[in-house]
């Protein structure tokens, strides 16, 4: 793998966990959303003239919901295979590596942060973590 698309990949690691949360939160939003669809108040029924009225567009409703859930699931899909895909690339490192990376990108601790986490000093944290991706 090119070391520059790793380090994008490591990059994108915490925003990719915040939008898999969002992603998340969405869906059951939206699971919440149909449910109260099928409220009482919400049900097509028929007035005494015969016509089916629809007090809250539920038809309508209901098509966006399962538009926005089918694209929510789509994304979150992918967001999940880059996370599986970033995690296994870590994975791949040897240890005190996967350490760092995870600390320096994943965490997005600072080098003082680092530096105590690890009794070693900055150009020795630093020099583990090219090491590692020049090796990808």
């Amino acid at each position: 793998m090119n070391p520059i698309i790793a380090i994008c990949d490591f990059t994108a690691y915490p925003a990719l966990k915040a939008e898999k949360f969002c992603l998340e939160q969405k869906l059951e939003s939206i699971e919440q959303e149909k449910r109260d669809l099928y409220h009482p108040s919400a049900i097509q029924y028929e007035t005494e003239a015969g016509q089916t009225q629809n007090p809250k567009g539920t038809d309508k409703i209901l098509i966006n919901l399962i538009t926005e859930e089918q694209k929510a699931a789509e994304r979150l899909s992918v967001v999940n295979g880059r996370l599986r895909d970033t995690e296994k690339l870590v994975f791949s490192l040897t240890y005190p590596e996967q350490d760092y990376v995870r600390e320096k990108y994943f965490n997005c601790s600072t080098w003082e942060e680092m530096e105590q986490k690890f009794y070693r000093s900055r150009g020795a944290i630093d020099y583990h973590i090219r090491k590692a991706i020049e090796g990808i």
